[in-house]
């Protein structure tokens, strides 16, 4: 026997199976919805009674994804993977793990199209393929669809190449105020803003010349520093509060989004066109190339890349340089960080 009945103004379920009395509050005060919970949750024990697994949700995946896969992530992942959590659930949010398919991965790239890049919908994408991963290995899902999606409408971004001018990089730093350190050490050693921004004291080592980078993207290296960036690292002011390099007036260390924030102010203040913090990056690696003469192998070792697939972008340098195109190479960087 099933039926429904009230308890105040609440909607409750009751039903036997296996000989066992189910009692469960269906949470709403409509009769037709503690119907239809009563239906969904006789379905499920009877799935549960055969062997089956219980029905999990999106929300579910989504909490146990962030408190327990999420703090093991560097926190430029992580902030990057919340971003898209934010979009997926928009979506996705109160959807049963095992209708998650195709199709809705179709309707979610479909709904994206023409109002973020292709590339951020891949990030999403990816995020979703690590939550249902998990979700798998929870015994939560059969399979992840991920994996079988198609993403061939999806265009990978050209990579960017875009660098500074002397010029701009004169007008950057003028305006600079209290990011000129940083912008200085990030064009002066390619490292990328939360390598900067993680850097501790015992990772300098002035009198080689050296920065020990100990959580990149890749791995750990070592990187050089120029007289230029050695110069910042050693007017950096030590803190009784923390062994970071770079840290906040109000005892607060800095944050990747908050500079990246700052930094955009900043170059739309110097007047720079379509400029990113990350292309200080890359202005490392082209004037590396054109100005002072190193090859593509030691470029990419400096930037940590795995593979020299990033690092062949910047090839076409080297090809200009044979031509007598640009900087005559091993020509000096002009330097304005003085």
């Amino acid at each position: 026997m099933a039926n429904v009945y009230k308890r105040g103004r609440i909607w409750w379920v009751r039903f036997q199976i296996n000989g066992a009395e189910i009692r469960q509050s269906a949470h709403t005060t409509s009769k037709a919805k503690a119907s239809r919970f009563l239906g969904d949750l006789q379905e499920e024990h009877g799935r549960l009674a055969r062997g089956g697994r219980p029905k999990r949700s999106f929300d579910e995946a989504m909490a146990r994804f962030i408190n327990e896969y999420m703090p093991g992530l560097k926190p430029s992942s992580a902030y990057r993977y919340m971003g898209s959590i934010r979009a997926l659930e928009k979506h996705f949010g109160g959807a049963e793990l095992g209708a998650i398919g195709k199709g809705m991965l179709a309707e979610y790239v479909s709904s994206r199209k023409g109002k973020v890049s292709d590339t951020t919908i891949r990030r999403d994408i990816a995020c979703l393929g690590s939550m249902l991963t998990c979700a798998v290995e929870w015994d939560w899902l059969e399979a992840n669809p991920v994996k079988s999606f198609g993403k061939r409408s999806l265009k990978e971004s050209p990579h960017r190449t875009r660098f500074l001018t002397d010029v701009e990089y004169k007008k950057l730093l003028e305006s600079a105020g209290d990011l000129r350190p940083i912008i200085i050490v990030a064009v002066e050693t390619g490292l990328r803003l939360g390598e900067i921004l993680n850097l501790r004291r015992q990772d300098v080592d002035l009198e080689r010349a050296e920065l020990h980078v100990r959580e990149g993207k890749t791995g750990q290296r070592t990187v050089p520093m120029s007289k230029a960036a050695s110069a910042q690292m050693s007017a950096q002011p030590r803190h009784m509060i923390s062994p970071l390099v770079f840290w906040h007036g109000e005892g607060k260390a800095l944050r990747v989004d908050a500079i990246s924030s700052k930094f955009a102010a900043l170059v739309k203040k110097a007047g720079i066109k379509d400029f990113r913090f990350h292309d200080l990056r890359h202005t490392f690696a082209t004037w590396a190339i054109q100005k002072r003469g190193l090859d593509l192998y030691r470029v990419q070792k400096i930037l940590g890349h795995k593979g020299s697939q990033m690092t062949q972008r910047y090839a076409h340098l080297q090809t200009d340089d044979l031509r007598g195109a640009g900087t005559k190479t091993g020509t000096p960087p002009r330097d304005f960080s003085k």
